[in-house]
């Protein structure tokens, strides 16, 4: 089984968006997928009862407090079964939980719009995940969604020089 989360510390930065795309892209080339919503809000929930009738993934909505110590054993479960491909959808400001997953998962996926505020808290949730980097346990992708208004490409260069990850000095 493969395992992607998507982690920010940073709300409305598209996590939610990219993981229901990545699952439905991947159902629709035929395999299991299973959504873990981690996310009190339960988007990929509601998303999932707008969709009724179609093809989709499963979903565990799991928002709650003691999520951090469900994900071993969700894991564990999706191993156990038939699942291809286990998506992790998180919450902003979610430190423990993006802790845990980052020794859990294959890939992390750290979408960011492009505006200072968001870019500023990549470096928070690159610092979380840094131990799992380091041991090269997992993989991480940086995905800044560039928008036609945003400044211009070099603002958003300068804002991201300096993030560097551990593995790559």
């Amino acid at each position: 089984m493969e395992s992607i989360a998507l982690l920010s510390q940073k709300g409305g930065c598209a996590k939610t968006s990219l993981a229901l795309n990545i699952a439905t892209a991947a159902v629709a080339a035929g395999r299991r997928v299973a959504i873990v919503d981690c996310d009190k809000q339960g988007s990929s929930k509601r998303w999932q009862e707008d969709r009724e009738g179609r093809p989709m993934p499963l979903l565990a909505h799991v928002g709650s407090d003691t999520i951090t110590q469900k994900l071993p054993e969700l894991v564990q479960r999706a191993n156990a079964s038939d699942i291809d491909l286990m998506i992790f959808d998180t919450p902003p400001t979610a430190e423990d939980c993006s802790a845990a997953l980052s020794g859990l998962v294959d890939l992390i996926l750290v979408p960011s719009q492009p505006r200072t505020l968001d870019v500023r808290a990549i470096r928070r949730t690159l610092e979380l995940v840094q131990p799992a980097i380091a041991d090269g346990r997992v993989h991480i992708l940086l995905i800044v969604l560039l928008m036609p208004f945003y400044r211009n490409a070099f603002d958003l260069q300068a804002d991201l020089e300096g993030l560097r990850i551990a593995a790559e000095e």
